[in-house]
């Protein structure tokens, strides 16, 4: 909406981001994905990547992606950037309805501000079935944040508010036409899982670095059945980790050899997704394998 630009993304690959003006340019999605942000326990994540071109001015905040706007109703949600430049991931609660609890909101706070021109990866996790404290989680590059602020009893059926998923911006209650809190500055790599990503998925360098391109480590063959061979090209990589879809770490390789190359023996693993992690001293970056 408002006909928003493009521009090189965290991982500088051109055109791969979209920007925003701050005023008229978001992104509408939806009324999409009920059955994973609406169900009786909902387990979700949303992650991406920021570069904000300036903070909101004092007193406002600007959405980054979002499914809710002035309505409640499990699991209406926003990450949303505020004037002091720490990030807020926030969860609603039910209205005031038989069984649904009181109406209100668990916030997660991001325990250090960003830097406008600079690119930061953000996740929110929601579990729906663990205690309020426990609920919400948010990490910034890395970092998982504190508790922010609550409100309302918590019920445990969920609704849907009819809010449209959006990017960039939120919008009027039940009028995507009408957006509100806009962001400005570029959005990249949004990405909705269905599951509450474990802790040990999330926690990357707290460096602000772009990722390690995958342009220069080649990982192969992808599917497979047997081996992984990792091609580091010169690239400096000093951890290695391979998670299942659970995020527990199947493999772990946290002294690694000036060696080009780098074979991991797949074989005894069960069928399924797998993430293969690379770190080096000042990012990070995520491969899914499929193993078959």
């Amino acid at each position: 909406m408002g006909s928003p630009s493009y521009s090189a993304g965290h991982d500088k690959d051109s055109n791969s981001a979209v920007c925003f003006n701050g005023s008229s340019q978001y992104i509408r999605v939806g009324d999409i994905l009920d059955s994973v942000f609406c169900r009786t326990v909902a387990k979700f994540s949303v992650g991406g990547w920021f570069n904000t071109a300036s903070l909101p001015a004092a007193g406002n905040a600007s959405f980054i992606v979002a499914k809710a706007a002035g309505g409640n109703g499990p699991y209406q949600w926003y990450v949303m950037l505020w004037d002091d430049g720490t990030l807020r991931g926030t969860l609603h609660s039910t209205p005031s309805t038989s069984n649904l609890g009181t109406a209100g909101w668990l916030s997660m706070k991001s325990n250090k501000s960003v830097v406008p021109g600079n690119w930061y990866k953000f996740t929110f996790v929601v579990d729906g079935s663990l205690s309020d404290s426990n609920r919400v989680k948010l990490f910034l590059d890395g970092e998982k944040g504190s508790f922010a602020s609550s409100n309302g009893t918590w019920g445990t059926t969920s609704v849907n508010t009819d809010q449209e998923l959006t990017i960039g911006a939120g919008h009027a209650p039940i009028n995507p036409f009408a957006p509100n809190n806009q962001f400005d500055g570029c959005i990249d790599d949004i990405l909705i899982l269905n599951r509450a990503m474990a802790d040990s998925e999330l926690v990357l360098p707290n460096s602000i670095g772009h990722n390690i391109s995958m342009s220069k480590v080649d990982v192969y063959p992808n599917p497979t059945d047997d081996n992984i061979f990792i091609q580091f090209n010169k690239t400096k990589v000093s951890k290695i980790t391979l998670f299942d879809n659970a995020g527990k770490a199947v493999y772990l390789n946290n002294n690694i050899s000036k060696a080009d190359q780098l074979t991991i023996n797949i074989e005894h693993l069960a069928k399924g997704i797998y993430h293969l992690n690379l770190l080096s001293d000042e990012s990070s970056t995520t491969k899914k394998i499929v193993v078959y």
